[in-house]
């Protein structure tokens, strides 16, 4: 598929009117990160924001630069991007708070983290352009999400055998629970040392 999107947007096959749509452009960008290709993904992000409308251009390119740090582990530089994201609809309000969540957890901030799954809770309750099984798996995984902050933060009171054994729990809590947005994060938080 990565190579897919490459010859793609070589060829100018993505572009309609001389313009990438934003979804395009963000898919790209997390393919990229994910199999990490890092360079080309930082160049592509960089070179094709101006092909972008310039209604979602600014939201687009600051998202995917943040999203470009986050996987690359520079999680000051995300944030700062991150800063620059407008709330302009649900998806990116959305994807920016997700985006968070993984950055603070990356960062131990665990009290910005707590602070951030409450507004991010009360902001899917109040949503009234999300439906209901969409609020039900972002609850779902706001829920598991801080049961994953605490048990981080309190990792250093449990023996390593009772650490193993409450990962072990919620990992197969998270895995028996239908539609839980994000799950592969968590998972791969649990499984992590």
């Amino acid at each position: 598929l990565f190579e897919i999107y490459q010859r793609g947007v070589e060829a100018g096959m993505l572009f309609d009117n001389g313009l990438i749509s934003e979804w395009d452009y963000k898919n790209i960008t997390a393919l990229g990160c994910s199999l990490g290709e890092y360079d080309w993904t930082e160049n592509f992000v960089e070179r094709y924001q101006q092909y972008l409308s310039t209604r979602q251009r600014d939201n687009a390119y600051n998202y995917n630069r943040a999203y470009l740090h986050y996987h690359r582990h520079d999680y000051e530089e995300a944030l700062s991007s991150l800063l620059m994201v407008q709330f302009s609809d649900v998806k990116y309000h959305l994807a920016h708070n997700f985006l968070l969540v993984r950055t603070y957890y990356a960062l131990g901030d665990t009290e910005a983290l707590l602070s951030l799954i409450d507004t991010f809770r009360i902001y899917v309750i109040r949503n009234r352009k999300m439906t209901t099984e969409e609020k039900q798996s972002y609850n779902r995984f706001l829920r598991f999400a801080k049961k994953l902050v605490l048990l981080k933060d309190q990792a250093g009171t449990f023996s390593r055998k009772v650490l193993d054994e409450k990962k072990r729990v919620l990992y197969d809590k998270i895995q028996q629970t239908d539609n839980v947005i994000n799950s592969f994060w968590l998972l791969s938080e649990l499984e992590a040392k």
